[in-house]
């Protein structure tokens, strides 16, 4: 095997390397099937405990101790709320001038109108 510019890092031909992920994957198997199947384990059985999965669990949870404060993570909460507010403040201005134009040139008649003078 031969170094990569003396980095101390193999660089495998491919069949090789194929054949030490094989490997790998099936010593993880092996790992994976003999915990699985353990008798004497204090947890359910079928159940791997992994630091890695409870941490970002934890992470997930309570990601408001960890959360900062950025011009980026304003911009997420700020960018769709006044999105939302524009979007919905122009949907109705405009069915209100479409509806009040209707009423100015006389398309709706006046008994027809919902609000009227009694």
């Amino acid at each position: 095997m031969a170094d990569k510019a003396g980095k101390g890092i193999p660089v495998l031909p491919e069949a090789e390397a194929a054949a030490a992920r094989a490997n790998l994957r099936n010593a993880l198997k092996a790992e994976f099937r003999k915990q699985v199947t353990h008798p004497y384990v204090h947890n359910e059985p079928g159940i791997i405990f992994d630091p890695a999965i409870q941490r970002f669990s934890s992470m997930k949870v309570s990601n408001v101790d960890f959360f900062r404060v950025t011009p980026k993570t304003t911009q997420y909460g700020l960018v769709p709320l006044v999105g939302l507010i524009l979007g919905f403040a122009w949907i109705f201005q405009t069915k209100r001038n479409e509806h009040e134009t209707k009423l100015r040139t006389g398309q709706v008649s006046y008994a027809d109108r919902m609000f009227k003078f009694n």
